[in-house]
């Protein structure tokens, strides 16, 4: 019963674990790239931008 018990669930917190690193990883590299259209944005206007 311990064997069937740690078999299953570590493998389903896995798989919560990796969709979480996914979600997360996609809104970095949105948040990273916004930021780099925004800075070409403000710097093709003339003004400073928000974002460092």
């Amino acid at each position: 019963m311990q064997m069937s018990v740690s078999h299953s669930v570590p493998k389903y917190m896995l798989i919560m674990y990796y969709e979480i690193l996914i979600i997360r990883e996609e809104k970095k590299r949105a948040f990273v790239s916004f930021g780099v259209i925004w800075h070409k944005f403000c710097s093709l206007n003339g003004k400073t931008p928000l974002i460092n």
